[in-house]
């Protein structure tokens, strides 16, 4: 008998873990360096900055998926002097398709390849955040802070493209 009171308490208290930790799962999260944006029917996964940073070039790196049924031009803009700065270039977003940001080919990604949206300067120092804002065609306007990343490993890949507009 003292045994099952034993088990019994011990899986009431086991099980109190749950009201204190919820299911972390069931929370929306972006399980990479860079954050998640949602603008109607576009996401984007990933979004970041890589760049040696403060007055350096940029590449704008994330993964943007068109959801709806319509294709939709994604226009990325930093604020420069208090005004939207639009970035080039403009992605071009198939509907059902998804096109990595950073131009280069992404598992299933209907544009691979294409040409990188740039920043001419940064005003963060790698290691900080700027606030990008997304625009679409279908009128969505989404402005977040992203990471300034180093081009170091994993995003080294990114310093021929960075050398090149430097």
């Amino acid at each position: 008998m003292g045994t099952a009171v034993a088990a019994l308490a011990l899986g009431l208290g086991v099980s109190a873990c749950q009201m204190s930790s919820p299911v972390q799962t069931t929370h929306i999260y972006s399980p990479a360096d860079g954050v998640l944006i949602n603008a109607g029917n576009l996401e984007i996964a990933d979004l970041l900055v890589v760049s040696e940073g403060a007055g350096a070039p940029g590449v704008v790196s994330g993964y943007a998926v068109n959801t709806g049924r319509e294709p939709m031009t994604v226009e990325v803009s930093m604020t420069v002097d208090g005004a939207p700065q639009p970035l080039s270039p403009g992605v071009e977003v198939g509907a059902g398709d998804a096109v990595r940001l950073d131009g280069g080919p992404g598992e299933d990604a209907g544009q691979g390849g294409s040409e990188p949206v740039m920043i001419p300067q940064v005003t963060s120092l790698a290691g900080e955040t700027l606030t990008l804002r997304v625009s679409t065609s279908a009128g969505e306007v989404v402005s977040t802070p992203v990471p300034v990343l180093a081009p170091e490993s994993p995003y080294d890949i990114y310093g021929e493209t960075l050398d090149a507009t430097g």
